[in-house]
């Protein structure tokens, strides 16, 4: 019923269109048209419009059959893709690109070496006798790792991983230990050195170590 009733529009349509373009028809006409009525010249518009309507409508259809064809021959080509072997490799490598650890920085070992030093440390003053603790530790901090006879000079005497800016270095130490509040300089560290190094597997060029003053009575 429906399609009917489009064909019925279409027709109107057609038909209105058609007597539009009667008279522009008849103006233009020659001998030969001489024997048409204006129903005639109407007819042959008429015949027009609905050939072109068709010539219209088979070239919708075709550029649609084409489409179809197309994605169909895209369709089995994408399919004949991801059976390849080429495919396979492809995404093979792909997988294997997105699961490899990307390269970068490696993480650093600063702050499990630096809690083996102040364990080192903690013995050796256990055996002198004198009160350590990490979190409140004796001065000097250093200003930086070449400060002789501080904390900073002799963690960089054992390993040069902290021979940093002292930036670096309080990054490293964040958390793990830390300089008593207005820390008096002293001579903690440098003592403590030589005894501590070998057992961290250090060892120490005494050339360049700084000397010990001598105590005057």
């Amino acid at each position: 019923m429906a399609k009917a009733l489009d064909w019925m529009q279409q027709e109107q349509e057609d038909y209105e269109r058609a007597l539009m373009r009667a008279p522009q028809r008849m103006a233009s006409a020659t001998i030969a048209d001489a024997h048409k009525t204006y129903e005639d010249f109407v007819a042959d518009e008429l015949a027009d419009i609905r050939a072109e309507r068709a010539k219209s409508q088979a070239r919708l259809e075709h550029t649609a059959r084409l489409a179809r064809a197309r994605e169909q021959g895209i369709l089995e080509a994408e399919r004949d893709w991801h059976h390849s072997p080429e495919h396979v490799e492809a995404h093979q490598k792909e997988v294997a690109a997105q699961t490899k650890p990307k390269r970068g920085r490696k993480p650093t070992k600063a702050p499990a070496r630096l809690g083996e030093i102040l364990d080192a440390l903690d013995e050796f003053a256990a055996a002198k006798g004198e009160g350590f603790d990490r979190n409140a530790m004796f001065g000097p901090l250093g200003e930086s790792w070449e400060d002789a006879d501080s904390f900073h000079w002799m963690c960089a005497q054992i390993d040069p991983a902290f021979r940093r800016a002292k930036d670096t270095f309080e990054k490293h130490r964040a958390g793990v230990c830390a300089v008593m509040p207005y820390a008096e300089r002293t001579d903690f560290y440098r003592r403590a050195l030589p005894h501590i190094a070998p057992k961290l597997g250090v060892a120490l060029n005494v050339h360049h170590l700084p000397k010990l003053a001598r105590k005057t009575a």
